[in-house]
């Protein structure tokens, strides 16, 4: 499988792959999706900025929340890794 063709280009490939695989990154996942969503609402204030002052009370506040996920999302890696507790064999 991939170990073995891993293992042919660098004998140490194949360790680290394994380790990459047996790593949760679902909350680096989260912290990604969290990021590209404030950027994304905070693009959209700065854009439609000077169009009217209904859509900038409106987009203001998405961008307030968009920042509001990406702390969140940003802190979300760091609380999982820091109090993980594997199973003691």
């Amino acid at each position: 499988p991939k170990e073995v063709l891993l293992s042919i280009i660098h004998p140490d490939v194949s360790i680290l792959y394994c380790f990459i695989v047996q790593l949760f990154l679902g909350p680096i996942f989260i912290q990604f999706v969290g990021t590209i969503i404030c950027f994304g609402l905070s693009t959209f204030y700065h854009t439609f900025n000077s169009h009217s002052k209904a859509w900038m009370n409106y987009f203001i506040r998405l961008d307030y929340a968009g920042i509001c996920i990406g702390i969140a999302a940003a802190s979300t890696p760091m609380i999982y890794y820091a109090f993980d507790c594997p199973e003691m064999v």
